[in-house]
């Protein structure tokens, strides 16, 4: 199992821990220890979604990294998420005539996806300090 969370979650909790100042915050601080909440590890996702408890017909006040105090948390095992590459991937060169090179550019498209649902706890709305 792992927490699968924005990197703001992870961050936040790491702070909590080293405001403590127990040996575990220390050990999470110094990054000797990975976080970790009831021995679940806390992963870091950057570009995670903050909105998968909407619903998509009406606005919400949570969500919203940069302009709320809300996120959502997935909390699943790990090889239940799926990634596939949905395009080819492109190579596409660019010359720059000023640096007296050619630059290349590799792009791609990819989707995740959850292959169980019913093995998801999503905790939504869960409170981070911006």
């Amino acid at each position: 199992m792992v927490f699968l969370n924005s990197d703001l979650v992870t961050q936040d909790y790491i702070t909590a821990l080293s405001n403590r100042a127990t040996a575990l915050g220390d050990a999470v601080f110094t990054g000797k220890v990975p976080p970790a909440y009831g021995g679940v590890p806390i992963i870091s996702v950057p570009l995670m979604p903050t909105n998968l408890g909407t619903d998509g017909l009406t606005p919400d006040s949570y969500g919203i990294i940069g302009g709320g105090d809300y996120t959502d948390v997935l909390l699943t095992f790990k090889n239940n998420l799926i990634i596939g590459i949905q395009k080819d991937i492109k190579m596409e060169p660019q010359r720059s005539a000023a640096d007296e090179c050619t630059y290349y550019f590799y792009t791609m498209k990819v989707a995740l996806a959850i292959e169980n649902i019913n093995a998801v706890v999503l905790t939504v709305c869960l409170t981070h300090a911006c």
